[in-house]
């Protein structure tokens, strides 16, 4: 985000809005993903035989770097990005990387 105070009140106002949007329907999807992060998961990571690409913020304080680097030794074909720069939003930080990789992907 821009370090201007409009823009971090824009930015703040984008995320709450995402958020509530999100949990419009309830918390249940919410609460299965925080479940999945924790082992033991109810199939081995082993069996997953698609290619799989996972980003985490190096300055992520909500969600541990140790979890993302466990999915991607237990995941026979992952990919693990790190972004140096972002927190928990690197899914907005690296948005272009991410859709490249997807298209990389579509035949």
């Amino acid at each position: 985000m821009a370090a201007t105070p409009e823009a971090r009140q824009a930015g703040l106002r984008i995320e709450f809005e995402a958020v509530a949007d999100a949990l419009r329907q309830g918390t249940r999807g919410a609460v299965q993903e925080l479940a999945l992060s924790r082992p033991p998961w109810p199939f081995p990571l082993c069996e997953i035989k698609t290619p799989v690409h996972l980003w985490h913020g190096a300055r992520d304080t909500n969600g541990p770097i140790a979890i993302a680097r466990r999915l991607a030794r237990e995941l026979p074909d992952a990919t693990l990005h790190i972004s140096d720069s972002s927190d928990h939003d690197v899914g907005h930080d690296r948005s272009d990387e991410i859709m490249t990789v997807i298209a990389s992907y579509v035949k």
